[in-house]
């Protein structure tokens, strides 16, 4: 799944690759929402969502809540 997300096959996606994704699926956000999104899967806030990252959020080994910080 996260080499759909990583079009340039750096081992991490940028939040315009994550637009680019949402358009293709025809998902039907903003992008306040994709911003967001991608905020909240940059654990590093280096401005890149690498393989690690997706790993720990779609496993659940991160827990975070982001409205607070």
């Amino acid at each position: 799944i996260f080499k759909a997300f990583d079009y340039n096959r750096m081992g991490k996606f940028s939040v315009i690759e994550l637009k680019k994704i949402a358009l293709d699926l025809g998902e039907n956000v903003d992008d306040d929402e994709i911003e967001d999104m991608f905020n909240r899967a940059d654990l590093d806030r280096d401005g890149f969502v690498t393989g690690e990252d997706f790993y720990n959020i779609m496993t659940h080994k991160v827990y975070w809540d982001r409205t607070n910080a």
